[in-house]
């Protein structure tokens, strides 16, 4: 996928998720869930491009380390 392609990708995610919201009140979960979902979506990003490499490396020892940190996060969020 091109950075073009993924860029469009994003925004498009977003854009659907508002317009869902948007366009059901009766689902409408509110705004601050609205951006919760939007942060939860940018979490789920970073954690896709994390590296992994040999288990021997720290490289693969860092991607561990903040993949669980990414993990944290995503629950915070949640419980926001």
């Amino acid at each position: 996928m091109t950075p073009k392609e993924k860029a469009e990708e994003l925004v498009d995610r977003h854009i659907t998720l508002f317009k869902h919201y948007d366009a059901n009140p009766k689902l409408n979960i509110g705004l601050n869930k609205y951006f919760k979902k939007c942060a939860l979506i940018a979490v789920d990003e970073m954690m896709l491009v994390l590296p992994f490499t040999d288990t021997n490396s720290t490289l693969n020892e860092y991607a561990i380390h903040l993949h669980k940190y990414l993990e944290q996060v995503k629950h915070e969020i949640e419980k926001l």
